[in-house]
């Protein structure tokens, strides 16, 4: 639970270095609360075919943005790249299994330009 506690301690903080562990949790939480907004969505009607998203998956959306945000920064940190590389999660194809890449990557051992390595790395 301390991995989950960091994330959302630092969803302002765009410095330092996040775990893989402290990603693959957020990204656990995510997929269950997606699911359970998805639920409502179809169950209260809520979900527009036309743009694919209902009510409940848009505020999860707008709610979790700036927090995955700032954990991937602090990911790429983790195996010593700029936080912009995080706008290829925008392109499409790419951008997705790039960010999926970010999961298995380790990151860097010690010290690196980021600050020192995160007490919570598997």
């Amino acid at each position: 639970m301390n991995h989950l506690y960091n994330v959302f301690a630092k969803t302002f903080d765009f410095s330092g270095r996040a775990s893989r562990m402290e990603l693959f949790v957020f990204a656990l939480l995510c997929a269950a609360l997606f699911a359970v907004a998805v639920w409502i969505d179809l169950s209260n009607d809520w979900f527009d075919l036309e743009t694919g998203i209902g009510g409940a998956t848009a505020f999860l959306v707008v709610a979790m943005f700036m927090t995955n945000l700032s954990l991937s920064i602090r990911r790429l940190h983790d195996i010593n790249l700029s936080g912009w590389f995080v706008l290829i999660g925008l392109v499409p194809i790419v951008g997705p299994l790039f960010q999926i890449s970010l999961l298995f990557l380790p990151g860097t051992d010690g010290v690196n330009d980021y600050g020192p390595a995160p007490h919570t790395k598997v």
